[in-house]
This record gives structure tokens, sequence and C-alpha cells, in this order.
């Protein structure tokens, strides 16, 4: 059995087609073999050395020079003549033209007319002639001799309306102006009558009137 295995293989390889496909295949193997470098291996090409924009760099002088926008063009039509550029072009440059701007114009609107009611900071009210300032304004209260106190005032006020009414007759009206705002510590003051000449000529004709009527 070995020695037919043997005879049919090395007929095999006397056949010339097998040959051919061998030969190929080697051939292919050591071209692979010879071709296949690694791309760290490969040299990269150097890239081409870009020139210089500008062989002379500015100085600062030029860099941060201030001048308007006439002089701007001017120099800038200047160096166009004479060709003061990187490139040595001579060229003509055309600034454009704009229109002159028109002085502005008041645009007057035609808004609906509106009414705004303004409230004063302060309020004014008919002259009162019975107030106690102390316990209606500022809440002071005297305890058990506030009644007493209160009546006394009362009565003091009866007495002397005559006085209040002719004093200062043409004003019929008071504010709040001068006085403290409620819930503020005010102290306990005394708030007498200030001296007025028409008002004492009145309480003294009511007093003759009321004794002549009633003796």
């Amino acid at each position: 059995m070995k020695l037919l295995h043997n005879r049919e293989r090395s007929k095999l390889l006397q056949r010339p087609s097998t040959l051919a496909f061998l030969a190929v295949a080697l051939v292919s193997v050591c071209v692979f073999l010879l071709d296949s470098r690694a791309p760290g291996q490969e040299t990269m090409p150097q890239p081409a050395k870009v020139p210089e924009t500008y062989p002379n760099p500015p100085d600062p002088q030029r860099v941060f020079r201030l001048e308007s926008e006439s002089l701007l063009k001017e120099r800038m039509a200047q160096e166009a003549q004479r060709a003061i550029n990187p490139l040595k072009l001579r060229y003509e440059i055309t600034f454009p033209t704009y229109p002159p701007v028109p002085p502005p114009q008041e645009i007057a609107r035609a808004w609906q007319q509106l009414v705004e009611t303004v409230e004063p900071a302060y309020l004014c009210y008919d002259r009162l002639y019975f107030e106690q300032i102390n316990s209606e304004r500022y809440g002071w209260d005297l305890g058990p001799l506030h009644p007493l106190v209160s009546a006394g005032i009362f009565y003091f006020d009866v007495a002397t309306l005559p006085y209040h009414i002719a004093t200062d007759p043409w004003r019929r009206y008071e504010c709040n102006t001068g006085y403290a705002l409620p819930g503020d510590p005010m102290p306990l003051l005394l708030y007498p009558p200030d001296l007025n000449w028409p008002g004492v000529l009145a309480e003294a004709a009511t007093v003759g009137l009321l004794f002549a009527f009633f003796p």
C-alpha cells in the first residue's frame, strides 16, 4: 500500500500543470514577502517650504499707527500706485461712494391722548372743631382718667367754638400735612389755640350776647 501511494504522488508531481501551479504559487509568495513593508518603515515626504509673504516684518510704527479714515484712503491709494505691497503690484484703487446721510427729523407719533389721575401724598378735608389729636390721631390712652379728660376737652371746644370759627374764616379746609403718620411714636403734647384777634372778638361777642339773652 505504501509503495502504491508513493508512486501515485510521484506521478502527480511529474504532470506539467501541477509543476506550473506550484511555480506560480512560489513566485507569488516571494513577491508578497518582499513588498510587505510596515507603514511605519516608509519615509514620509518632506513638506514643501512655504515662501514668506513678508520678507521683512513691519515695524511697530506701521502696525500701531493712528489715522483717520480720509488719511487711510489717501495712503492706500498712494501705496497702490507705488506698488508698496508684498506682490509689488501697481493698481488703481477706487473706494465706494455713499450718499450723504440726511439730518434726523422728528417723527410725530399719532398716539391717542391719555388722561392720568395723580393722587397727592396728602389729604384735605373740612375743618374739625372737636378733634382730640392725642387720643384720636395718635392713640393715647390715660387709663381711668381718660373719659374725664376727654369730656373736659370736649366742653372746652364747645365753649371756644366761636373763637375757632372766626379764626381764619376764609379757610374752610384742613390737610394732614405736618402730622405724623398712623403708628408713628408721638409724645403726649398740648395743643393750645393760637392767638387770633378775629377769634377773640367773636368769642367776646358771643359771651356778651349770652349775657344779654340770659341775664
